[in-house]
Protein backbone atom coordinates (compact mmCIF):
# COMPACT_ATOMS: atom_id res chain seq x y z
CA UNK A 1 0.00 0.00 0.00
CA UNK A 2 1.45 3.34 -1.02
CA UNK A 3 0.66 6.55 0.76
CA UNK A 4 0.27 9.88 -0.98
CA UNK A 5 3.42 10.85 -2.88
CA UNK A 6 5.18 13.77 -1.21
CA UNK A 7 6.12 16.68 -3.41
CA UNK A 8 9.64 18.14 -3.20
CA UNK A 9 8.22 20.99 -1.09
CA UNK A 10 6.61 18.53 1.34
CA UNK A 11 9.81 16.54 1.73
CA UNK A 12 11.73 19.78 2.35
CA UNK A 13 9.17 20.70 5.02
CA UNK A 14 9.55 17.24 6.57
CA UNK A 15 13.34 17.63 6.66
CA UNK A 16 12.97 21.07 8.29
CA UNK A 17 10.66 19.52 10.89
CA UNK A 18 13.25 16.83 11.59
CA UNK A 19 15.82 19.61 12.13
CA UNK A 20 13.37 21.21 14.62
CA UNK A 21 13.06 17.90 16.45
CA UNK A 22 16.86 17.57 16.58
CA UNK A 23 17.15 21.07 18.06
CA UNK A 24 14.43 20.07 20.54
CA UNK A 25 16.36 16.87 21.36
CA UNK A 26 19.43 18.88 22.33
CA UNK A 27 17.46 21.49 24.29
CA UNK A 28 15.23 19.05 26.17
CA UNK A 29 18.29 16.98 27.12
CA UNK A 30 20.01 20.11 28.43
CA UNK A 31 16.86 20.82 30.47
CA UNK A 32 16.86 17.23 31.80
CA UNK A 33 20.52 17.48 32.84
CA UNK A 34 19.70 20.78 34.56
CA UNK A 35 16.89 18.98 36.46
CA UNK A 36 19.37 16.33 37.65
CA UNK A 37 21.94 18.97 38.58
CA UNK A 38 19.35 21.01 40.49
CA UNK A 39 18.27 17.94 42.48
CA UNK A 40 21.91 17.03 43.09
CA UNK A 41 22.71 20.52 44.41
CA UNK A 42 19.66 20.37 46.69
CA UNK A 43 20.79 16.94 47.87
CA UNK A 44 24.35 18.17 48.59
CA UNK A 45 23.02 21.22 50.43
CA UNK A 46 20.71 19.11 52.61
CA UNK A 47 23.14 16.21 53.11
CA UNK A 48 24.53 15.69 56.59
CA UNK A 49 27.45 13.33 57.21
CA UNK A 50 26.20 11.88 60.49
CA UNK A 51 27.57 12.22 63.99
CA UNK A 52 28.88 8.73 64.73
CA UNK A 53 29.26 7.18 61.29
CA UNK A 54 30.78 9.64 58.86
CA UNK A 55 29.09 9.26 55.49
CA UNK A 56 30.10 10.84 52.21
CA UNK A 57 27.55 12.25 49.79
CA UNK A 58 26.96 10.36 46.56
CA UNK A 59 28.89 11.48 43.50
CA UNK A 60 26.85 13.11 40.72
CA UNK A 61 26.99 9.92 38.60
CA UNK A 62 25.99 7.66 41.50
CA UNK A 63 23.24 10.10 42.47
CA UNK A 64 21.73 9.91 38.98
CA UNK A 65 21.99 6.12 38.98
CA UNK A 66 20.14 6.00 42.29
CA UNK A 67 17.22 7.88 40.71
CA UNK A 68 16.31 4.68 38.85
CA UNK A 69 16.07 1.00 39.56
CA UNK A 70 19.10 -0.91 38.34
CA UNK A 71 20.44 1.71 35.92
CA UNK A 72 24.20 1.97 35.59
CA UNK A 73 24.42 4.63 32.88
CA UNK A 74 21.91 7.46 33.02
CA UNK A 75 23.57 9.96 30.69
CA UNK A 76 26.20 9.97 27.97
CA UNK A 77 27.97 12.70 26.07
CA UNK A 78 27.60 12.94 22.32
CA UNK A 79 30.81 14.26 20.80
CA UNK A 80 30.72 14.68 17.00
CA UNK A 81 34.51 14.19 16.86
CA UNK A 82 34.65 10.87 18.73
CA UNK A 83 31.22 9.25 18.63
CA UNK A 84 30.58 6.30 16.35
CA UNK A 85 27.20 7.96 15.64
CA UNK A 86 29.00 10.80 13.87
CA UNK A 87 29.70 8.65 10.81
CA UNK A 88 25.98 8.67 9.99
CA UNK A 89 24.70 11.45 7.77
CA UNK A 90 21.83 12.13 10.16
CA UNK A 91 24.20 13.05 13.00
CA UNK A 92 26.63 14.99 10.81
CA UNK A 93 23.84 17.22 9.54
CA UNK A 94 21.73 17.61 12.68
CA UNK A 95 24.04 17.34 15.70
CA UNK A 96 27.19 19.37 14.98
CA UNK A 97 27.95 20.13 18.67
CA UNK A 98 28.61 18.06 21.79
CA UNK A 99 25.89 17.66 24.39
CA UNK A 100 24.98 15.39 27.31
CA UNK A 101 21.95 13.22 26.63
CA UNK A 102 19.73 10.87 28.64
CA UNK A 103 20.16 7.14 28.08
CA UNK A 104 17.47 5.68 30.32
CA UNK A 105 14.14 4.33 29.15
CA UNK A 106 11.25 6.81 29.40
CA UNK A 107 9.24 3.99 31.01
CA UNK A 108 11.41 3.78 34.12
CA UNK A 109 10.10 4.86 37.50
CA UNK A 110 11.90 7.71 39.23
CA UNK A 111 13.09 7.01 42.74
CA UNK A 112 13.66 9.81 45.21
CA UNK A 113 14.07 8.13 48.59
CA UNK A 114 17.83 8.78 48.65
CA UNK A 115 17.30 12.54 48.63
CA UNK A 116 13.84 13.00 50.21
CA UNK A 117 15.25 11.53 53.44
CA UNK A 118 17.35 14.72 53.66
CA UNK A 119 14.33 16.97 53.17
CA UNK A 120 14.68 17.55 49.43
CA UNK A 121 11.41 17.63 47.50
CA UNK A 122 10.63 14.57 45.38
CA UNK A 123 10.26 14.68 41.59
CA UNK A 124 7.57 17.06 40.44
CA UNK A 125 5.32 16.18 37.50
CA UNK A 126 7.00 18.89 35.41
CA UNK A 127 10.45 17.44 36.13
CA UNK A 128 9.26 13.94 35.25
CA UNK A 129 7.79 15.27 31.99
CA UNK A 130 11.12 16.87 31.03
CA UNK A 131 13.04 13.68 31.88
CA UNK A 132 10.58 11.49 29.96
CA UNK A 133 10.67 13.80 26.93
CA UNK A 134 14.47 13.79 26.88
CA UNK A 135 14.71 10.02 27.30
CA UNK A 136 12.01 9.26 24.73
CA UNK A 137 13.41 11.57 22.08
CA UNK A 138 17.00 10.39 22.40
CA UNK A 139 15.93 6.75 22.59
CA UNK A 140 14.22 7.08 19.22
CA UNK A 141 16.97 9.06 17.49
CA UNK A 142 20.06 7.50 19.05
CA UNK A 143 19.08 3.88 19.56
CA UNK A 144 17.02 3.14 16.45
CA UNK A 145 19.25 2.48 13.49
CA UNK A 146 16.18 2.15 11.26
CA UNK A 147 15.47 5.87 11.61
CA UNK A 148 18.96 6.78 10.42
CA UNK A 149 18.48 4.61 7.33
CA UNK A 150 15.06 6.18 6.72
CA UNK A 151 16.55 9.67 7.03
CA UNK A 152 19.39 8.87 4.57
CA UNK A 153 16.87 7.66 1.98
CA UNK A 154 14.67 10.70 2.57
CA UNK A 155 17.58 13.10 2.04
CA UNK A 156 18.73 11.23 -1.06
CA UNK A 157 15.33 11.45 -2.76
CA UNK A 158 14.07 14.70 -1.22
CA UNK A 159 13.79 16.66 -4.45
CA UNK A 160 11.84 14.06 -6.35
CA UNK A 161 8.28 12.91 -5.77
CA UNK A 162 8.69 10.71 -2.70
CA UNK A 163 6.36 7.86 -1.78
CA UNK A 164 6.05 6.45 1.71
CA UNK A 165 4.51 3.05 2.29
CA UNK A 166 2.67 1.50 5.24
CA UNK A 167 5.99 0.69 6.96
CA UNK A 168 6.66 4.43 7.26
CA UNK A 169 3.37 5.30 8.97
CA UNK A 170 4.73 4.70 12.49
CA UNK A 171 7.76 6.92 11.82
CA UNK A 172 5.68 9.69 10.26
CA UNK A 173 3.24 9.61 13.21
CA UNK A 174 6.15 9.75 15.66
CA UNK A 175 7.61 12.74 13.83
CA UNK A 176 4.24 14.54 13.95
CA UNK A 177 4.02 13.81 17.68
CA UNK A 178 7.57 15.08 18.31
CA UNK A 179 6.96 18.22 16.23
CA UNK A 180 3.99 19.00 18.48
CA UNK A 181 6.10 18.31 21.61
CA UNK A 182 8.91 20.53 20.28
CA UNK A 183 6.56 23.42 19.53
CA UNK A 184 4.97 23.05 22.96
CA UNK A 185 8.42 22.97 24.63
CA UNK A 186 9.55 26.15 22.90
CA UNK A 187 6.26 27.89 23.58
CA UNK A 188 6.47 27.05 27.30
CA UNK A 189 10.15 28.04 27.59
CA UNK A 190 9.67 31.49 25.97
Amino acid sequence: MKLQAYTPEQTDELLENIKLICKYTVDVNKAAVEVFDKKYKEYLYAFYPGIIFKRKPLSRTKFMQECFWNENRVTSVYDPEKSYFAEHRFFKENFPNSFEYCRFSPMLRYFDKHFTKYGVDGWSEEEKEILNSAAGTTYFFFEKYKFREWYAILVKYAHRPFEFDKDDIETLEFIEYKIAKAKEFYKVSE
